[in-house]
């Protein structure tokens, strides 16, 4: 029952409704000992946090999200992005106004500068500072905005 509520929630529902749908779906994943990382934490839990107006333009198709993330306000994800964690005791910083392209990797505990762009297909290994371009495997300068 729960795999199919999830399905239905992360394609059709938008909007408060989604959010509702969200909250009741993890209060159902902390009963089996587990954790989506969708900003819904406590300060005894420790999930990422989201800040305000995340845009998902494929909604939550195929989007990772490591627990010890916080993600900036205005901040857009695009399908199949994935935000790894390599040490769980350090925290992976996606500034405001950041924009991650589809199918891009975030690895290793990496910072986002505000305002920055990550290219499609991008793999991140390093911090990006504010304000930049970066794109590739693995992720370099392309422009400083």
């Amino acid at each position: 029952r729960y795999i199919r509520i999830r399905q239905k929630v992360q394609t059709k529902k938008v909007g408060i409704i989604k959010y509702i749908y969200l909250i009741y779906l993890r209060r159902i994943e902390n009963s089996m000992n587990s954790s989506t990382g969708l900003g819904l934490g406590t300060e005894k839990s420790p999930c990422c946090k989201i800040g305000d107006n995340l845009k998902l333009p494929h909604r939550l198709n195929n989007v990772i999200i490591a627990r010890n993330c916080s993600i900036g306000k205005n901040v857009t994800l695009f399908h199949n992005v994935a935000i790894a964690e390599e040490d769980k005791s350090k925290i992976t910083k996606i500034g405001d106004n950041v924009t991650i392209g589809a199918g891009a990797v975030i690895l290793n505990n990496s910072n986002i500068g505000n305002n920055s762009i990550v290219g499609a297909n991008s793999v991140v290994t390093k911090n990006v500072a504010d304000n930049t371009i970066v794109a590739g495997n693995p992720a370099k300068v392309i422009k400083k905005m």
